[in-house]
């Protein structure tokens, strides 16, 4: 294991939250004195898929065993294919109709939305 990607700092976890599929959102509180080269390490897995570890007391490299991991099926599809899917939770959610109350077939209310999404996008052009 390359020791520039293990992080270990002292933390508490404060917080789980259950959420969908059967995951857990966890709110990790660092202690005080995180080093500036530490922090910059968190901020840069921000948004990336891993492995997380807690011990209550620091781990040895030789006592890590890290299973086999692999991105779920969401962490690979591209941006554009997750908006499409949460356009079509929005859409089933109000009742497979538009914005205007109408109903209609999802591609038209992709569409629709996929417009007004960009028109937003415009005015802050202009």
């Amino acid at each position: 294991m390359d020791k520039e990607l293990l992080l270990q700092i002292p933390a508490e976890i404060t917080k789980v939250t259950t959420m969908n599929h059967d995951s857990l959102r966890l709110q990790v509180d660092t202690q005080e004195n995180i080093t500036p080269v530490a922090q910059a390490m968190i901020f840069g897995y921000k948004g990336k898929i891993g492995v997380f570890a807690f011990s209550k007391s620091e781990i040895k490299e030789e006592e890590l065993i890290i299973p086999n991991f692999k991105p779920s099926e969401e962490d690979k599809k591209s941006p554009s294919q997750r908006l499409r899917g949460v356009l079509y939770k929005v859409w089933e959610h109000r009742g497979k109709q538009d914005r205007y109350k109408n109903k209609c077939d999802f591609e038209i209310f992709y569409r629709q939305e996929m417009e007004h999404i960009m028109d937003e996008y415009k005015k802050v052009l202009e």
